[in-house]
């Protein structure tokens, strides 16, 4: 392990014009420091090394090994121009998903969302020909869009807002969907469609 190095002075804000530090951290290591960091304000130190970094508070030293490469650049895949925004219910829609889930398999976890005037249609077949329907009322008048995902990665975005509400931002079926909550700009999810 070389020199460590500490930082008192960053900040994760990206408008804010601080040094900047970057790292990439394995995904086991951001789902276990989530579950230990504690819902306050409490003093955080990194201690960040050529092959490692430590994370301290209260009386815990978490450390994670970093990964040798770099971040991908995902401004890239950030819808610039959205043609098509349309409002949901969170809990709606993700107890909605979550009911086709069911009937998903391994092999196959395409779900086909359909936006119709008023009305999302939720469809998904499964290899053993099953299929499952659900439909939600929405505020959407534009023309009728097709578009797929991976159930899963849905659910999955979906439980990590907090709010009532979310948009779902694209241009068309194969371009990335951009999902933000109603009132925050961030955070901020990209998901790849699926061909159908």
């Amino acid at each position: 392990i070389d020199q460590t190095q500490q930082f008192s002075d960053f900040s994760l804000d990206p408008s804010v014009d601080k040094p900047r530090v970057q790292f990439l951290l394995p995904r086991r290591s951001v789902i276990d420091l989530s579950r230990l960091l504690p819902q306050s304000d409490e003093h955080l130190t990194i201690s960040f090394y050529s092959n490692c970094i430590v994370f301290q508070f209260n009386q815990i030293q978490f450390i994670s090994k970093l990964v040798d490469a770099s971040f991908p650049e995902y401004r890239r895949v950030i819808p610039k121009q959205n043609e098509i925004s349309i409002l949901l219910n969170r809990q709606l829609f993700l107890e909605s998903l979550r009911r086709v889930f069911i009937l998903s398999s391994e092999q196959s976890r395409a779900v086909r969302l359909i936006f119709d005037t008023d009305l999302l249609r939720i469809q998904l077949h499964n290899p053993e020909h099953e299929e499952v329907i659900e439909e939600i009322i929405i505020n959407y008048t534009g023309d009728s869009i097709t578009i797929g995902f991976n159930i899963a990665y849905l659910i999955d975005v979906l439980s990590h807002f907090q709010g009532n509400n979310i948009i779902l931002h694209f241009t068309h079926g194969l371009n990335s969907c951009l999902i933000q909550d109603e009132s925050l700009a961030y955070p901020m999810y990209i998901i790849m469609p699926m061909r159908l």
